[in-house]
């Protein structure tokens, strides 16, 4: 007598952001082929290309000063900087920087001048977090040091789906309750991969578990608790349940 084939309690999604409906990789509507119902979902795998901008209107203003003239503000394209095209293209944008520096042994960033100037980061944005200056940062003369070590790269990137809740807390002001958190631990345009076989469970419930899901709204978002600028196409796997 021939068995009945064991059906698993479970589905498995895959997610590719250029099968949306409308919007952008970081903030779009998505259409399921077919209406599902499930309780839980579980974040198998997620992979990104880390193309996206790390250099935003959040963090890209330094104001400069040569007296007697009044303040300049200057503002850096966004875009995906490594620490190299980062110093050149503030060297490149400010008249008065003759180089930056960061020496890897201290751990500091290192401004030089061609002539006395007031630099302030008091003007707007997060730039002196990116070279290592305290908040608040305000001083003259032609050498100005870092206290800490430059950072470029987001720790995390937030993944954000109208139909799940979330089990994330974080620290971050600007964003407080992601569903799932994906960690940034590559350089520039390598890829950005979590596997839940090699990382950590992440297992979110559904909103509302008694209707029939047809659509999904994603959201990408960075650091600063806004959508991430610039996103290159992705894909993930959930595991529904």
């Amino acid at each position: 007598m021939l068995k009945s084939p064991i059906q698993t309690a479970y589905k498995y999604l895959v997610i590719n952001s250029i099968d949306r409906t409308n919007g952008t990789a970081a903030s779009f509507t998505l259409q399921l082929p077919y209406g599902i119902m499930f309780s839980y979902a579980e974040l198998i795998n997620f992979r990104i290309p880390n193309t996206f901008y790390n250099i935003t209107t959040y963090n890209n203003q330094i104001g400069v000063q040569v007296s007697p003239s009044p303040e300049t503000v200057y503002a850096l394209t966004p875009g995906c900087y490594n620490l190299d095209e980062l110093f050149s293209a503030l060297v490149n944008l400010v008249p008065q920087f003759q180089s930056i520096t960061y020496d890897d042994i201290v751990g500091q960033t290192t401004i030089t001048a061609s002539t006395s100037i007031t630099i302030d980061f008091t003007v707007g944005g997060y730039l002196n977090r990116v070279l290592g200056f305290p908040d608040g940062y305000f001083s003259t003369g032609t050498s100005f040091v870092s206290t800490n070590p430059p950072f470029l790269a987001y720790y995390q990137m937030y993944i954000e789906i109208n139909m799940l809740s979330s089990n994330f807390m974080t620290s971050n002001v600007n964003y407080r309750s992601p569903t799932f958190i994906i960690d940034n631990n590559v350089n520039k345009n390598d890829m950005i991969v979590f596997s839940q076989n090699s990382q950590y469970n992440q297992t979110i419930i559904l909103q509302e578990n008694q209707s029939m899901m047809h659509e999904l709204s994603i959201r990408l978002i960075d650091n600063f608790g806004h959508v991430l600028q610039q996103s290159p196409e992705w894909e993930m796997t959930l595991k529904l349940f």
